[in-house]
């Protein structure tokens, strides 16, 4: 496990799920038996021992009210909005730790904690300011990061960009991030306003390679899939990719 003085997880759940096209928010949607928020909280629990803290927005209310269950410290982002990156900064007030794992709640229910605490051990160790879960695929709709001859991040591309650089193969952020919290505090004014007014924390690799701070990403690895859910049809697959692993981990307890 990550040390609890050192980290804070904050698990980011205030987007507006609008191209999902469903009557749930995101995070509810259920895959074997848990919602999206559960299957991220546990993960959270198993990588750090204090709770996560939970930023919320739209919806927060039927959010909080579904999962009451849960051991964590609710943020509702008021107003909600904003990117990922206000998301974060919205919770950063509370936070006294150095550093903040970032797990996207439609992101994150498909790793392992052995990889992210991996993520995690990295980013101490080479002294990181920004440290990124990534896998190398070809061109996707998400877009990826482009990095330099010595393979460090040097900032991010959408697949229309990738396609006319006529790039083959990226590094695709998969939605866990580890990041020094006063450097991105210090740099949240610095990222740029998108054309949908939100601020993302994909920004803060090109800041930080402009500033020649330690920036890496780190591979998805031992037995963790990655799987957006914006569409049904991703839902269909995530829910195909989880029976996968539940029974891949059941064989490795059977051996």
């Amino acid at each position: 496990m990550i040390n609890p003085k050192k980290w804070q997880v904050v698990i980011l759940a205030a987007g507006k799920s609008t191209r999902m096209n469903s009557k749930l928010h995101k995070s509810l949607v259920k895959i074997q038996g848990k919602n999206l928020l559960t299957w991220c909280t546990e993960l959270a629990k198993k990588v750090c021992q204090s709770d996560p803290i939970v930023v919320v927005g739209y919806e927060a209310d039927k959010i909080i009210s579904r999962n009451k269950n849960l051991t964590v410290d609710w943020l509702v982002q008021n107003p909600p909005g904003g990117g990922t990156a206000t998301s974060l900064f919205s919770a950063t007030r509370n936070i006294d730790q150095q550093h903040l794992l970032v797990l996207y709640v439609d992101d994150a229910f498909l790793y392992t904690p052995e990889n992210i605490i991996d993520l995690c051990r990295e980013h101490e160790q080479k002294d990181n300011v920004l440290t990124l879960l990534t896998f190398k695929s070809k061109p996707l709709p998400v877009g990826g990061i482009i990095s330099d001859a010595n393979g460090r991040p040097i900032d991010t591309v959408d697949f229309k960009q990738a396609q006319e650089k006529g790039l083959t193969k990226l590094q695709i952020l998969c939605g866990a991030i580890a990041v020094d919290r006063k450097w991105f505090e210090n740099n949240f004014s610095q990222i740029k306003v998108n054309h949908k007014s939100e601020r993302g924390l994909p920004e803060l690799i090109n800041i930080a390679y402009l500033q020649k701070r330690k920036v890496s990403s780190h591979q998805l690895e031992k037995g963790s899939f990655w799987q957006g859910v914006n569409t049904k049809r991703e839902l269909s697959r995530a829910r195909y990719l989880k029976i996968k692993q539940i029974n891949n981990e059941r064989i490795g307890k059977q051996v």
